[in-house]
């Protein structure tokens, strides 16, 4: 619940930007649907749409029973707008459609979810809040408000700041919010290497507390902030086709140039996040992105300036990086220079030469935050 001291702090004029890439997601149409209708002040509500899949085609024919239990079929037009939207406006005064930006092009075409975050990006016009999320996403009420006063609650000292987590999940649209999933929410407080060594955040489900609290890492599908973090760093348009390595390589750039990272107090959306049988740009039939992924896996270890497994050798050479042009336009989109890239190790927990994180700082949030009424659970204040 918002309480009117709550409320008197939010400012009616403030301005958001959605960004969304989506990869023919017939999820993508509810989530427009709720950016909207579930808004504060959705006339104040602006959205940035990469459209990612091939025009008159119900998507649901090629992934079998993904939408059975998840998306009324009347949302199967095709496009990425919800079926109202597609009626005329008529006289009325706000028609969300006038506030929606959309890129199309065909699944083929794209190279992964980070060249849809860029182009993206390209479509934001000086609102002031910028924010990226997942087209299947499903939102809390007057969420606009609640990433405003999460914001406001981040300590003095951040002098920069961004909301970001993995938000928690949900499977159906008939069934969203428990009681559990109002008193939990999830703090990105873990990570681990994978076997290509790259860094692969994780998450626990820890109690609410009534503050932001810092992490190291930050979400592609979450992030949220005043919109300046965006100019400072931009996403960046070559790490194609990457998956693995994105989300890293982000919070590293972001905690560089100064940024602090924050889980939000409460959760202000929610993800569908098993899909199963949702089309993947790996799917897609004759596709060989195998080289280009490559590249854009070198890209991140480049700038995570990573090192084989219990050595101090690096993953990539300087010569194969200037030989395949990985290192294009570093002074935009690599690192900053307010922090070190040693010292954003030694704030995550990481150890690059064993490939290991710690992890201390689920046990370091769940002893400061979790209210008292959850002391008597030790096994979740890490007793």
């Amino acid at each position: 619940q918002i309480s009117e001291a709550e409320r008197s702090v939010f400012d009616d004029d403030a301005s958001f930007y959605v960004s969304i890439a989506q990869f023919k997601d017939v999820l993508c149409p509810n989530t427009i649907a709720e950016i909207y209708s579930r808004a504060r002040n959705p006339k104040r509500v602006f959205a940035g749409i990469v459209d990612q899949r091939d025009k008159n085609v119900e998507d649901s024919n090629a992934i079998g029973g993904y939408t059975d239990n998840v998306i009324p079929k009347k949302n199967l037009d095709g496009t990425c707008f919800p079926w109202y939207m597609m009626k005329s406006c008529g006289t009325s005064d706000f028609c969300p459609t006038d506030n929606i930006r959309v890129r199309h092009s065909w699944p083929k075409d794209g190279k992964g979810p980070t060249w849809g975050r860029y182009y993206a990006m390209l479509m934001y016009q000086g609102e002031s809040y910028f924010m990226m999320i997942d087209s299947h996403s499903r939102f809390s009420p007057h969420w606009d408000m609640h990433c405003v006063l999460n914001l406001q609650l981040v300590p003095k000292t951040s002098k920069k700041a961004v909301l970001s987590h993995y938000p928690g999940g949900f499977e159906s649209y008939n069934s969203l919010m428990t009681q559990r999933r109002e008193l939990y929410h999830m703090t990105m407080c873990s990570a681990h290497y994978t076997n290509f060594g790259i860094i692969r955040m994780d998450s626990q489900g820890l109690p609410s507390s009534g503050y932001p609290v810092m992490q190291a890492f930050s979400a592609g599908g979450f992030v949220v902030g005043d919109a300046k973090f965006v100019h400072e760093v931009p996403f960046d348009p070559y790490l194609f086709y990457v998956f693995d390595g994105e989300e890293v390589l982000y919070s590293v750039r972001l905690w560089t140039h100064g940024y602090d990272l924050f889980t939000p107090k409460n959760n202000i959306l929610f993800h569908h996040y098993a899909r199963h049988g949702a089309p993947r740009f790996w799917s897609i039939p004759g596709l060989n992105y195998a080289a280009e992924q490559q590249l854009g896996q070198g890209r991140v270890k480049y700038f995570m300036k990573s090192l084989k497994n219990q050595t101090n050798e690096r993953m990539v050479t300087d010569e194969w990086v200037k030989k395949h042009n990985v290192d294009r336009e570093e002074d935009i989109y690599g690192l900053g220079k307010v922090r070190t890239l040693e010292d954003y190790y030694t704030f995550a927990g990481a150890d690059p030469v064993k490939w290991t994180v710690n992890n201390d700082q689920c046990f370091a949030i769940q002893k400061v935050d979790i209210r008292h009424k959850y002391n008597k659970e030790k096994k979740l204040v890490g007793e």
